[in-house]
């Protein structure tokens, strides 16, 4: 199963972007990560992983709550990558287009 931990913050946008992306994936859990006092996002991936029951087979997620997902097999393939792949434990995602030198 795919976990995803959204570090919330304030004004974070979560309702515009992430939320509505995952409603296209209703197998995927998430868990959000409250904004509390000035806590950096690492704080909060950090309470969001002690806070998951992970199995050996779980993918976990950390997502920022601007996140849209666009594609509509991310799940799907992001599953494949692990399961094809034993030796990857770790896949860094990025969200833009343009790489600037």
């Amino acid at each position: 199963m795919i976990k995803l931990i959204v570090a919330r913050g304030p004004n974070d946008k979560f309702e515009t972007y992430l939320e509505p992306s995952l409603k296209n994936f209703p197998d995927m859990a998430y868990i959000e990560i409250p904004n509390e006092k000035d806590d950096s996002i690492f704080k909060k991936y950090n309470r969001g992983v002690k806070s998951l029951s992970v199995d050996d087979d779980d993918v976990v997620v950390f997502c920022h709550a601007d996140v849209k997902i666009l594609d509509p097999n991310f799940d799907k393939k992001l599953q494949m990558i692990f399961d094809m792949r034993q030796d990857v434990g770790l896949l860094g995602l990025i969200g833009t287009t343009e790489f600037p030198s």
